[in-house]
């Protein structure tokens, strides 16, 4: 009796144990706009809390960007190939520690021509990171 019922329940395990995996749903890069907490001004500082997310616009999108944080206090979550230009996705992040921090994003130009002397723009997010 205990043998047929072993039997049955592999006869109902085995099948869904060796089922092909189905697939995962498609990474979809995070959107400043959706963040927790929206970057609208570099000018003062802002208010962030552990855990929450930043969502950073950037200010043109006809030039590449140089990012400049402390991976300490902040995880970005945007995928690598999107750094240089997010688009209007932007940038995010994920605060992860109280305190004060930065983001600078520095413009790249690309000069075709020397001797060069590129318009570099920069703008620093400065952050207080509540617990």
């Amino acid at each position: 009796m205990v043998l047929r019922q072993f039997l049955a329940l592999i006869l109902v395990v085995l099948p869904s144990a060796c089922a092909p995996i189905s697939a995962q749903a498609p990474v979809v890069a995070p959107d400043a706009r959706k963040a927790d907490v929206r970057l609208t001004n570099f000018d003062t500082p802002t208010l962030i809390r552990v855990g929450q997310t930043l969502g950073v616009q950037p200010p043109t999108t006809n030039v590449e960007w140089q990012l400049d944080f402390d991976p300490e206090a902040l995880r970005l979550l945007t995928p690598a190939a999107d750094l240089p230009n997010p688009d209007v996705r932007g940038w995010v992040w994920r605060a992860l520690k109280a305190g004060e921090s930065e983001v600078t994003l520095t413009s790249r130009t690309r000069c075709r021509e020397q001797p060069c002397e590129p318009n570099v723009m920069r703008f620093t997010v400065r952050l207080d990171i509540k617990p």
